[in-house]
């Protein structure tokens, strides 16, 4: 965590000293992906937040603290597209940098001095070169493809693809909403940031009502709750590629609001399965296969809406429908699996803690 953070607070004083400097080609700019990419950048960054939070939480409050994770997220990336273009205005870009990059600062000194390594012994010998060798890409592909009792692999690898295949759909058509909007509807982009805006509001209340109503108060399992989000989301598609008037817009968003409970129960529900210290491998899994589907979804979707932009603009929302649907019935898989694991019995834990009494022993010395 320390190395990505680093990578992201060097990034950004390498942008706000570019625009100090007056005269200069753009193409140094190229420069402020040097440290990310050396220090791994986000999606790094994110498989070591989860791994750590797998590390210091337990089974019964996993699901909720990565519930908490994303609602954080989601709460600070609302906050920053709200008051971005005051600071922009009351500051100018060399001042909106200044504090994107103290803000990394604060994060990279906590990470130092207030968070607890989650490791007990950590091996430090060699650890440079290993960093750069292609066996750790081997060991992850290993852990996640490999064999496991009870279909755990399969439930592992659905997981895998149900996360991949829900972030291609809302993340890749995120691109294409507001030139729908503007086309379709006439919308500014100040009308368009108040709806994303209320979107992201809707976003933390049904993740809060999904992850901790329903899971944590409800007892309701995190297969459940993914099967639930997905169907919300196929639902504010669906609405959305069918709206004809603003309120309908906002009715698809109303619809999936519950869509936040979907990737912190799959994570949870990936990490309960899996071995303790299996789970950061498995992540790194989910995170790569994650990017990697988003970098083709991307210029998938502004394909598919430079082809249908004269004739039906909204079909991409059909497209993301149609995703969605395919995780479901993914999910519904992962429930079957789930039916035919064993139950715990117990026995066990009541041998090794119920001790005789002394006319047992008398008993079985007799």
């Amino acid at each position: 965590m320390v190395l990505t953070m680093a990578g992201q607070t060097i990034s950004f004083g390498i942008v706000i000293l570019f625009c100090i400097l007056s005269n200069i080609s753009s193409w140094y700019l190229v420069a402020t992906c040097i440290p990310i990419i050396l220090c791994g950048g986000f999606a790094a960054a994110f498989t070591c937040y989860l791994s750590y939070i797998t590390d210091i939480t337990d089974e019964n409050s996993r699901g909720v603290r990565m519930g908490i994770f994303e609602v954080v997220i989601s709460i600070g990336m609302l906050l920053g597209m709200v008051s971005s273009s005051f600071i922009l205005n009351l500051v100018g870009y060399v001042g909106i940098f200044i504090v994107a990059a103290g803000f990394h600062s604060l994060g990279l000194l906590y990470i130092i001095f207030v968070l607890e390594e989650s490791v007990a012994t950590r091996e430090t010998e060699g650890m440079l070169k290993a960093f750069f060798e292609f066996e750790q890409i081997k060991q992850i592909t290993a852990t996640t493809f490999k064999r496991r009792p009870n279909n755990r692999r399969s439930i592992i690898l659905l997981c895998v693809t149900i996360s991949s295949l829900f972030l291609l759909a809302v993340m890749s058509e995120g691109g294409c909403i507001y030139l729908f909007l503007r086309l379709k509807f006439g919308w500014s982009l100040r009308k368009y940031t108040i709806f994303s805006s209320v979107k992201d509001v809707l976003y933390v209340v049904g993740t809060f009502l999904s992850i901790y109503g329903l899971h944590k108060i409800l007892k309701v399992e995190e297969s459940i709750v993914i099967l639930m989000g997905l169907i919300s989301c196929i639902n504010g598609s669906l609405v959305q590629g069918l709206a004809t008037t603003d309120t309908h817009i906002y009715f698809g968003a109303l619809l999936r609001s519950l869509v936040g409970g979907v990737s912190p129960m799959l994570r949870s529900q990936i990490s309960k399965i899996s071995e303790p210290d299996e789970v950061g491998k498995i992540f790194s899994a989910l995170i790569m296969f994650e990017n990697f589907l988003q970098l083709l979804g991307s210029p998938l979707y502004t394909f598919i809406y430079n082809g249908t932009l004269n004739t039906h603009p909204e079909f991409f929302n059909f497209v993301s429908a149609g995703i969605i649907g395919v995780t479901i019935f993914l999910t519904v898989l992962v429930l079957v699996q789930h039916i035919k694991l064993p139950r715990e019995t117990g026995f066990s834990i009541l041998h090794e803690n119920i001790k005789p009494s002394d006319d047992n022993e008398d008993d079985v010395n007799c």
